[in-house]
């Protein structure tokens, strides 16, 4: 979780949600509990993840955040660089 937090940009403001919302929180935590899929199966359960988001304000920008840096990463580096650094530092 650290990792992920870490990251996450501080220009969306979701603790207040966060605190307050049911939902948002369980939806939140789901997202590093990704880290635990099987790779094979990590697209694919993020897409459902992803369909059942909050709809609670900047949501929508948190699931992209979350999907272009740790699921599907950018281009230049591709996915595999991001998806293994993001395992290795929310198991360590």
């Amino acid at each position: 979780m650290n990792a992920f937090s870490g990251q996450f940009p501080n220009k969306i403001r979701l603790k207040s949600v966060y605190e307050t919302n049911d939902e948002v929180r369980t939806y939140v935590r789901c997202l590093p509990a990704l880290a635990f899929v099987p790779p094979d199966d990590v697209e694919q359960a993020f897409d459902i993840l992803s369909e059942t988001h909050p709809t609670a304000d900047h949501m929508g920008e948190l699931t992209s955040f979350f999907e272009h840096t740790y699921i599907r990463g950018r281009r230049r580096c591709g996915r595999a660089a991001y998806f293994i650094f993001w395992l290795i530092t929310l198991v360590v």
